[in-house]
């Protein structure tokens, strides 16, 4: 899959913003193509395209109406999924736009490491209770489906920094029992959970069963016609 073309035809990004994805004429001398990258430009059709096709499932607010145990952090989570005040309805419309471009996007619940809070009051002031993550099917390294499509194990890779330009990446895996994070430098970290399932949710952005976490994008098309207008253009 060509994720990195339908991510920068959506951004205007990568080889759309460097003219790389410009074709060389082959009587066009060096000098001559390198001038026509300096000078392209992008007509971003494909992102309006995604959004119109996402923007009308958030045209309005949905209602989330519960009242149980746990009622004040439930609350507090659906403003603040991730950590960084980011709504459940806003972090959903960003899987919603992922998954359209590549085909599926992977939302995972997650914990914090360590957890001593000694009660609701000191959970919710430090948030020590799950949190979400939105992961692309270029994270996704490795992981295996049963008979019946359920995810078994996963693997991501993640940027943990960024040194000299180059990335460095850290290795999440998340099976039935546990997780394990690998390449921290610090050495492997590991826990265990009684969830009975992968705590990993794949998002399609069609309902075809294809029994892979990896579907063929229904946007890829329309990612290559706007690299053959950004040609023409």
């Amino acid at each position: 899959m060509n994720y990195s073309l339908l991510h920068d035809a959506y951004f205007g990004s990568g080889g759309f913003a460097s003219g790389a994805y410009l074709t060389q004429h082959k009587r066009e001398s060096a000098d001559d193509y390198r001038h026509r990258c300096e000078n392209a430009y992008y007509l971003n059709y494909f992102a309006p395209i995604v959004n119109a096709l996402t923007d009308p499932i958030f045209k309005r607010e949905p209602l989330r109406d519960y009242h149980g145990q746990c009622e004040d952090i439930v609350q507090d989570f659906l403003q603040d999924v991730d950590g960084n005040k980011t709504s459940m309805s806003t972090f959903m419309k960003r899987a919603a736009i992922s998954a359209k471009v590549y085909g599926v996007s992977f939302i995972v619940v997650d914990m914090p490491r360590e957890n001593t809070a000694r009660n609701v009051a000191e959970m919710m002031e430090r948030r020590m209770y799950p949190y979400l993550t939105l992961m692309s099917p270029e994270d996704l390294q490795e992981y295996s489906i049963d008979k019946s499509g359920r995810l078994t194990y996963v693997v991501f890779r993640e940027i943990k920094e960024v040194e000299n330009g180059a990335p460095l990446y850290r290795y999440l895996r998340y099976d039935m029992d546990g997780w394990r994070v690998s390449g921290d430098g610090t050495g492997d970290a590991s826990g265990t959970y009684a969830l009975g399932c992968v705590p990993v949710v794949p998002l399609f952005s069609r309902l075809l069963e294809q029994k892979t976490m990896k579907p063929v994008p229904e946007m890829g098309p329309i990612a290559s016609t706007a690299k053959a207008l950004y040609n023409h253009c």
